[in-house]
């Protein structure tokens, strides 16, 4: 066993990050909402993701920057986050 930070073991499956991000902040998000993050990206900002064993991963880590990111933007003009 290794104590690499980014170890495989450390890596999340998208599919998984709903759970994740309410234990992180309280508030529900849906899988698809996840999946728009590391699309296209939320206020400027996209989910740090890699591409590993047939699907997308991401950190506890990486997620806690994109939600320290998210909550630091303005929203865009025209837009609401609803």
């Amino acid at each position: 066993m290794t104590n690499d930070p980014a170890a495989p073991a450390q890596y999340v499956p998208l599919r998984d990050v709903p759970a994740l991000a309410r234990s992180m902040t309280g508030v529900p998000c849906s899988r698809e909402a996840v999946y728009r993050w590391r699309r296209s990206g939320l206020r400027g900002h996209r989910l740090r993701c890699i591409y590993l064993t047939g699907g997308y991963r991401t950190t506890q880590e990486w997620l806690a920057e994109f939600f320290s990111a998210v909550g630091q933007s303005q929203p865009e003009e025209g837009r609401t986050d609803a």
